[in-house]
């Protein structure tokens, strides 16, 4: 049954009032004193020239959100709540309605180099269940390429599972996954540069068994994707496997809610996007990919598809 949209749904009331508690708090400016939290009601209300009762249910809902923490001492942002990345999403929802696009864009290597370094850990603990199926994916002994690794989410499950893995990324970045996987006593290798442009030594030339493309290709546009892949085709070994691990379109992504994500990718890339299933294939299908899978995984915005490469015959060379 479709809910009225006179009556919505309870999920989609409480998205309403989480996100009309938060700008009635920016507007406020309840938000900026939170960053110097915890901070007690009174504190809050008087230095907002709020009403202590409504200061209190704002907060209390925000706390029941997940959204802000509360203690003896006052409220302050959760620590799970990405709070610094609020003000950034505000304003990047600013620029793209006056604007279509956003005000930053990290599919540039310059920004990402600069931007990704301190968040990069905390993306790849927001991978983890995709990187235990990946693992899967991987046989003891095979040699995997990680490419646009970040803190190596995937190249870390694939080393555990056994494979000898490769991280492909930025300088500023390959060495946080370098040392997250010595940290766990997995040894890796890595390559700093930009995937698009960075010549792999010739002996690696269709070497990799497994290259993992994670959490990538939904910054950057139809034709750079379909060049990495291509490229990727390069990486392989005749029987080699691709593995893609992004945010996939698609009816059942729609209806569980890929829309809401897309709007926040939106606010930190320009040319990227969430890319269809069928643009995909076919991007796969020219680069000498075939037999395609598509395994849906909890969050929306984590699919995975694996394809093999082929020869001319269509049977894995």
């Amino acid at each position: 049954m479709t809910a009225s949209p006179l009556r919505p749904s309870t999920a989609t009331s409480h998205a309403l009032t989480v996100a009309a508690a938060l700008g009635a708090a920016r507007e406020a400016g309840l938000v900026r004193l939170l960053d110097d939290g915890p901070i007690g009601i009174d504190a809050l209300a008087g230095r907002t020239e709020s009403h202590p009762r409504g200061v209190r249910l704002v907060m209390d809902g925000l706390v029941a959100a997940g959204i802000v923490d509360s203690s003896g001492q006052g409220y302050r942002w959760h620590p799970s709540s990405a709070a610094d990345d609020l003000e950034q999403l505000w304003l990047g929802m600013t620029h793209l309605l006056s604007t279509g696009s956003a005000p930053i864009s990290v599919d540039e290597p310059d920004v990402a180099g600069r931007l990704y370094p301190p968040v990069v850990t905390a993306i790849a603990r927001h991978a983890e269940p995709a990187a235990e199926r990946v693992s899967t994916l991987v046989e003891s002994n095979a040699r995997v390429l990680d490419v646009g690794s970040g803190a190596a989410p995937f190249g870390i499950a694939a080393a555990g599972a056994g494979g000898v893995v490769t991280l492909l990324d930025l300088p500023e970045v390959v060495d946080v996954g370098a040392t997250r996987a010595r940290d766990l006593g997995l040894a890796v290798s890595t390559i700093a540069g930009d995937v698009f442009d960075t010549s792999l030594d010739p002996r690696l030339a269709s070497s990799f068994d497994v290259v993992v493309i994670g959490g990538f290709c939904r910054l950057f546009d139809a034709g750079r994707v379909e060049r990495l892949l291509q490229r990727a085709a390069g990486w392989l070994t005749p029987e080699g496997r691709l593995v893609i691990v992004d945010a996939v379109d698609s009816f059942e992504a729609r209806q569980r809610g890929i829309g809401i994500y897309a709007l926040n990718l939106a606010t930190r890339t320009r040319g990227g996007g969430i890319h269809s299933f069928a643009s995909f294939a076919r991007w796969l299908e020219r680069a000498g990919f075939a037999h395609l899978e598509l395994i849906a995984c909890e969050l929306v915005e984590t699919s995975i598809i694996s394809a093999r490469l082929v020869n001319q015959e269509g049977q894995p060379s």
